[in-house]
């Protein structure tokens, strides 16, 4: 047990650590496509992803959490950048990634826990997530009716492989016609990012991917 959950986060839970490796590897194709549309804050990031790779302490990790969540939001307050769909993933999955390790560490009472533990937790999450797109008001305005299928086929299958390329179809369909991140687009867009983030972690967390595959 850690006594106090400020000290050596990134090293004494599996599941944090990976999550922050997964972080910082969403975060490093971000300023990779910022630096491409030619940003010229880039530098800010740079040091947000930096300041990552050197947490050790909850408290170090919460101020990198504000620091993402405001840059994130200072960049898409910007109307020239709402409809960058592909950014808005990169710099969004993170924030939610943080949001369910803090779910994780507060839940397990900064104790380590198993893999298997982390990644129901992190299924159920994901269903969830799901059916709040499917529940969203008036959702058939937005998505197809092949987008609705999948997400509902993923809603109550239990195929792991699956739905990533599901969630796929779903999340280019959504890149390709919605037209901006504001109102209902935005709202949907950020459930699906929401649940693809949750995804990415379930399977970063399955260091043997026949962990994943059914059963024969």
């Amino acid at each position: 047990m850690m006594n106090n959950p400020k000290k050596q986060l990134d090293n004494e839970f599996e599941f944090f650590e990976k999550g922050i490796a997964l972080v910082i590897a969403n975060l490093d194709y971000a300023a990779e496509l910022l630096d491409s549309l030619n940003y010229k804050d880039i530098e800010h990031l740079e040091k947000i992803i930096a300041n990552y790779e050197e947490v050790e302490d909850y408290h170090q990790w919460e101020k990198e959490n504000k620091k993402l969540l405001d840059f994130t939001n200072k960049i898409f307050k910007d109307e020239a950048w709402q409809g960058e769909y592909e950014l808005f993933a990169l710099l969004n999955e993170p924030i939610f990634l943080n949001k369910y390790m803090d779910n994780l560490l507060v839940s397990s009472d900064y104790q380590d826990i198993g893999v298997d533990v982390v990644v129901k937790h992190l299924t159920d999450n994901f269903k969830t997530t799901i059916q709040k797109v499917l529940d969203y008001p008036n959702i058939a305005n937005y998505l197809n009716a092949e987008s609705m299928n999948v997400l509902r086929i993923i809603e109550r299958d239990e195929k792991v492989k699956d739905w990533a390329e599901g969630l796929g179809i779903v999340m280019l369909f959504a890149t390709n016609t919605f037209k901006t991140l504001t109102g209902a687009d935005l709202d949907i867009y950020t459930l699906l990012v929401e649940a693809d983030a949750l995804l990415s972690y379930i399977y970063f967390l399955n260091d043997d991917s026949e962990d994943l595959e059914d059963e024969e």
